[in-house]
């Protein structure tokens, strides 16, 4: 089964915004082992671990670095849970 790593990282993006940081920082971790040797992030991921897709995403790799900064510094202003 494959999966992917342009919808793990809103995941991370998401808990980082919910300050949950240990997902936030395991979905990081994880898409961080699925690059590439050139640390390009695949679109999709094989059930081995490898890259079974497009390389690189830039947008992938974009949501990767605000989670950093939103990990980090927590400027990166979230929308109010629904009532």
């Amino acid at each position: 089964m494959a999966t992917r790593p342009p919808s793990t990282s809103f995941f991370a993006l998401a808990w980082a915004g919910l300050a949950e940081t240990g997902k936030a920082r395991a979905a990081l971790d994880w898409l961080l082992s699925k690059r590439n040797i050139l640390g390009e992030l695949p679109e999709l991921v094989d059930g081995d671990g490898n890259p079974a897709s497009t390389v690189p995403l830039a947008w992938t790799g974009s949501l990767l670095v605000l989670t950093i900064s939103q990990l980090q510094t927590h400027s990166i202003e979230t929308p109010p849970p629904a009532h």
